[in-house]
């Protein structure tokens, strides 16, 4: 994927409730992580997103001074609940708002609705005019950071 030129992000170790973790467990959850990544494909990783989106204004703190930039969305597809029966495809286009950033699930159990939506939704997006950003772009656009000073 970072050969591809994806953008990596750390999601934790073992995805735990970050909420429930002490500071040391904390930081071991994302070094460990960040470590690997940068062994892996020679990147530092930037984003870090919280499992479950549980966070708090000291758990972002904390992240920031690792340097990382805390990451969580608006649309929330819950791609991951089999006993949703509104299609994915109309939790995208009900919910959908300018600059949103859409959570959808690759692993984790069955994601055969996640992969028959997924060209429906891209269809709809490029259709209504949105484009598709990176994080890293998306967060150059909304925060831009003046790498000149």
């Amino acid at each position: 994927m970072a050969a591809a030129g994806h953008s990596i992000g750390n999601h934790t170790w073992n995805h735990p409730d970050i909420i429930n973790l002490s500071p040391e467990e904390l930081a071991t959850e994302i070094s460990r992580t960040s470590r690997l990544i940068n062994e892996l494909t020679g990147q530092d990783v930037q984003f870090f997103r919280p499992p479950y989106g549980s966070i708090s204004e000291q758990i972002s703190r904390s992240i920031m001074e690792k340097g990382l930039y805390p990451i969580l969305w608006d649309l929330d597809t819950n791609d991951w609940d089999v006993t949703i029966t509104e299609p994915i495809y109309e939790r995208v286009v009900s919910r959908l708002k300018e600059q949103s950033i859409i959570l959808m699930h690759d692993g984790g159990g069955p994601r055969e609705s996640t992969v028959e939506a997924l060209p429906k939704i891209i269809e709809y997006l490029k259709q209504e005019g949105y484009q598709f950003l990176t994080i890293p772009e998306y967060y150059q656009r909304i925060y831009p950071i003046d790498h000149e000073s």
